[in-house]
C-alpha cells in the first residue's frame, strides 16, 4: 500500500498470509518461517506436532542462521553467481533441513 501524506510517498508493506483475528491468542507453539532461517529445535518433530515452545532463543538462533546466511552467499554485496552454499536448504523440508543444520555444526 502507497499513499500521499504531507508532500511525500508513504509506503507500508503488509503481510497477512499468517494473520489471525483480534480474538485469537499466540500460545507459543506456533512454527512460522522459512527452514533455512528457522531454529534447528524448531525443526524437530515435536515442534511439528506442536509439543515444544517458541522461545525468545529461538529468534536468537533464527537471526544468527540468517547472518550465516548472508555472510557465506554475499562478498561485496553482491550474491555468489555459482556453487553457492545452502541452495539445497531451500529445496528440502523441514526434517532434511534440520539433519542438514545440525551436519553443520
Amino acid at each position: 500500500m502507497v499513499y500521499w501524506s504531507n508532500g511525500r510517498w508513504i509506503g507500508a508493506l503488509n503481510d497477512y498470509d499468517l494473520s489471525s483475528s483480534q480474538y485469537d491468542v499466540p500460545r507459543g507453539y506456533e512454527r512460522i518461517g522459512v527452514a533455512p532461517f528457522v531454529a534447528i529445535n524448531m525443526l524437530a518433530e515435536d515442534t511439528i506436532s506442536r509439543k515444544v515452545t517458541h522461545l525468545y532463543r529461538h529468534d536468537a538462533e533464527s537471526f544468527v542462521w540468517v547472518l550465516v546466511w548472508v555472510c557465506l552467499r554475499y562478498q561485496g554485496g553482491k550474491l555468489f553467481s555459482n556453487d553457492r552454499l545452502f541452495d539445497d536448504w531451500l529445496k528440502v523440508d523441514a526434517k532434511e533441513c534440520r539433519k542438514k543444520k545440525a551436519a553443520l555444526m
